[in-house]
């Protein structure tokens, strides 16, 4: 919430959509209601996944500031859409965003390194669609269930000498796309 304040103090308008609960949700409500931002953060809730891809065609870029995370999702999803995300670099986010390539990862818990890279991002439009655009065929080429168990199976395959098999017919069959 700090580095949408510190926009908001330098003129900027930032829209910001919290989706998802949480046991945090109250007390970020509270910080916007004292903050003054009623107007431009929503709190979604909970959203399938039509309700998520609508969200993603509207966004202009993911943030993820989080101290606690593996190798989130949300962030594949984001990037498979060509959003561009901002995270933070912790646990296996820097295995996934590369700086500047297909994503701006910022350190955890520097408010104005989250602002700045938000303030990049959203005066930059080339920037975004660049982004976006290396962020999907990141996830696609290293993230692809198919792909990935078709490289697993074939690793298997050779340590064990079993004849070549695919991993569609390990997986019972084609795996969902984005």
């Amino acid at each position: 919430m700090g580095a949408v304040d510190a926009l908001a103090r330098e003129g900027h308008q930032v829209l910001l959509r919290f989706v998802g609960e949480g046991p945090g949700r109250s007390e970020l409500e509270r910080e916007v209601e004292t903050r003054g931002f009623p107007r431009s953060v929503f709190f979604v809730g909970n959203a399938n996944q039509d309700e998520l891809r609508a969200i993603y065609r509207e966004s202009d870029a993911l943030v993820l500031s989080s101290f606690g995370e593996g190798l989130p999702v949300v962030l594949m999803e984001a990037m498979a859409m060509e959003i561009p995300c901002i995270a933070t670099w912790i646990t296996g986010i820097p295995e996934l965003i590369r700086n500047g390539i297909d994503g701006l990862p910022t350190p955890p818990a520097d408010q104005e390194a989250l602002a700045r890279a938000i303030l990049r991002l959203k005066t930059d439009p080339a920037l975004r669609l660049r982004l976006g655009q290396e962020a999907r065929r990141r996830v696609l080429d290293q993230y692809d269930l198919t792909k990935n168990g078709e490289r697993l199976v074939e690793v298997f395959r050779r340590r064990l000498g079993a004849p070549s098999t695919t991993a569609q017919a390990l997986l019972g069959g084609a795996a969902p796309r984005i």
